[in-house]
Formats: C-alpha cells, structure tokens, sequence
C-alpha cells in the first residue's frame, strides 16, 4: 500500500469531526499539495460514482458528505475557484443521475450554492468581461511575444505572469470554464434573480473568448543553436512542438497525464491528439518513461512501465488525458537523457 492509499483509507475510518486535523496533518512533503488535493477528490468522487451505480466493494468508501468536504477543505488551501467548481458540477451530476433530489445534497454542493460561489469569483461584470475579451482577441500576438533563441525564459515568464493582459486572459478562460460547468446545473437552481444572472452570463459566453485572432509564430532559423540547458542542439536533435509540451512540465517530478497540455486547449481530445504522438516519441527516443498506477500520487518505483504498443493503444485513450479513466492513472517522468533538453 502506498502513502497515499494509506492516507485516503486511514481518512475513511476517522470520525468526521476529526477528519480535518487528521488530514491536514498529514500534508505530504514529497509531493505538490495541489496534486495531493486532486488524487484525494478524485479517489472520493470515484466512490461516489461506485456507490450510485450500484458497484459492489469491499473496502470502505467515500460518501458525498466526504467528498464534498475534501473539495471545500481544498478551496480553504488555495484550490482554484473553476477547478472547485468542475469538482462539485461532477459530484452534482452524479447524484442527480443516481435520482438524489438537490434538496438532499450537502449544502454547498447544490446547485445555486455552486452558482453562486463561482460568479463571485469573476472579479468583473459581463459588459467589462466582454468588452476585455474583444480587447485581446484584437491584439495580434505576434513573434516578439515569443520566447527568443538565447533569451532568458524564466526571467520572460516572470514578467508576464504580473502583467494585467496575461492576467486578464486567465481570468476570462477561467471564466469560460466555470460558465460551461454550470450550465447543464441552470435548471435544477431555485434562486430567480440567481438562474437570471448566470443565464445572462451564459448567453455572452462565446464573446468571452480572449484568444487573439492574429497569431503570427515565430519565424524559423534553420541552423540557429537553440539555448536550452546550454545544450546547443541541430533540427535533427531538437524536440518538436508536441514533444515540449510534454517534456517541459515534467522537469520537477512526475506528473499524470490528465495534468498535460495547454490552457488554450479547446477540449481533452484534442490534447490527447497532439500530445499523444509526442509522449510515443519521447518514448521512443528515451527521454521519458511511462507507468501505470492504481491512483495518484504514489511512488514511481511501483508504477508498470507501459511501452510498445501498449503505450501506442493507451496514449490514443482521450480517458487517460481526462482523468475519466475508472481503473488506472498513467503517468509520465523524465529520464537522465531527456533533462538536458530542458
């Protein structure tokens, strides 16, 4: 049994009232607190679906109250708003699938509750969200936004993380995130002056798209050493675009591949599209290793290692890029060979 698994199980034995303390005391050091939260809500809405679908188990489980509970505690900790909401939304549609009345479900999971808690978090009204959406879908990104051959990325990225556009831009994805998880919950809402301001939202929803329309992307300079690591590499040796959305985020530890791609990806299909043939590269090139696991975190050494043709099949699988899968977690972590490609 791993450390997480020991913690999650320990979790569903302890009395309620103690569940706080006990768990907060047992933050992991060896992990992201943010990865921490998702395996745990994840194992806990996993149980949940079990237990509506009438699933036999043999070992204790999670109930809505717990779920619910670890989603709240979480958002106490630093838990994005839309990342909440997507949480609760799923939970809700579960329940209400299984023939649970919203009446029925714990305070803070029912619908208006949801609602409101997500159009709190805007930080801005729909004449101001659209009229900043217009803003920056008219500013052409062009290729002195780009990252430069040479140029000093992490210094590049720590300006444009302040800066109001970047901020802006996130903020109204998120946004965008938050209205489409709402949506299918505007019917079971009791809340009139509520369900009237989150249809209002709604019905703007496609002028809240802050993507630029002009990108013009970096010109090509066949023959340019590309600074990375210090590593001078040729076209030959360098990585593709797909191959460094995988790559680059794992420069710090393993990571699930439901927590790769890109914030502008349209869906998780088209992330498992572009990045699938890039693992299988990487892969192949031994810059990356693959595992399955039960759940996640746990510890890599007890991860199988998914190779051939059946990272081939795998990696085709939208489910393991979603996190949609029922059975297992796969997971991919750098190898010696591929960090000098950082």
């Amino acid at each position: 049994m791993t450390e997480f698994e020991d913690t999650y199980r320990g979790l569903l034995l302890i009395d309620p009232p103690l569940r706080r303390q006990w768990l907060l005391d047992r933050k992991p050091a060896s992990v992201s607190h943010a990865h921490w939260w998702i395996a745990l809500i994840d194992g806990a809405t996993s149980d949940v679906r079990r237990q509506h679908r009438g699933w036999p188990s043999h070992r204790p489980c999670a109930d809505m109250p717990l779920a619910v509970f670890l989603i709240d505690l979480a958002s106490e900790h630093g838990s994005p708003t839309e990342v909440a909401v997507a949480q609760l939304a799923s939970l809700i549609t579960i329940a209400l699938d299984a023939g649970q009345r919203v009446q029925d479900l714990p305070a803070s999971a029912r619908p208006d509750a949801v609602a409101r808690r997500a159009v709190d978090s805007f930080g801005m009204t729909r004449e101001q969200a659209a009229a900043r959406a217009a803003s920056l879908r008219a500013t052409p990104l062009t290729e002195e936004d780009f990252v430069q051959p040479g140029e000093d990325w992490q210094a590049r990225w720590e300006a444009l993380a302040v800066a109001d556009d970047y901020q802006d831009y996130h903020r109204l994805l998120n946004i965008n995130r938050v209205l489409t998880d709402l949506a299918p919950l505007v019917d079971y809402m009791t809340d009139a002056h509520l369900v009237t301001d989150v249809r209002a939202w709604l019905q703007v929803l496609t002028e809240l798209d802050p993507v630029p329309e002009v990108i013009t992307p970096p010109t090509e300079r066949p023959g340019d050493p590309l600074d990375r690591g210090g590593a001078a590499m040729n076209d030959d040796e360098g990585l593709d675009l797909a191959e460094e959305l995988v790559l680059c985020p794992l420069e710090d530890s393993p990571l699930p591949l439901r927590e790769l791609g890109w914030a502008e990806a349209p869906s998780r299909q088209r992330v498992a599209a572009v990045l699938g043939p890039g693992l299988i590269s990487l892969v192949a090139r031994g810059f990356v290793e693959v595992r399955r696991f039960d759940g996640w975190p746990a510890q890599w050494e007890l991860g199988a290692p998914v190779a051939g043709d059946d990272l081939l099949r795998e990696s085709g699988r939208v489910e393991v890029w979603s996190g949609d899968s029922a059975h297992d977690v796969l997971a991919a972590h750098i190898t010696e060979a591929g960090i000098r490609y950082l």
